[in-house]
């Protein structure tokens, strides 16, 4: 049961870490005004969460942590 509360935590963790990467990110853009001025403002936090699990899927993440493989739970 521990092993897989952690590998949830983990997965979440993880999840979490590219969405506020990538907000940073679009925050960057935005400062630079690389991204259209006439967008609503919840734009840059939508885009943020679809560019997030994005790279969530296709980065690849290893669930190994102090020697623990949480990914074969």
């Amino acid at each position: 049961m521990n092993n897989a509360y952690n590998y949830y935590k983990l997965y979440i963790w993880f999840w979490l870490s590219s969405y506020g990467i990538l907000f940073a990110i679009l925050s960057y853009l935005d400062e630079m005004r690389l991204l259209p001025i006439n967008r609503p403002i919840y734009l840059k936090g939508l885009m943020a969460i679809i560019l997030g699990t994005l790279l969530f899927y296709f980065i690849p993440h290893n669930l190994e942590i102090k020697g623990k493989n949480y990914a074969n739970t």
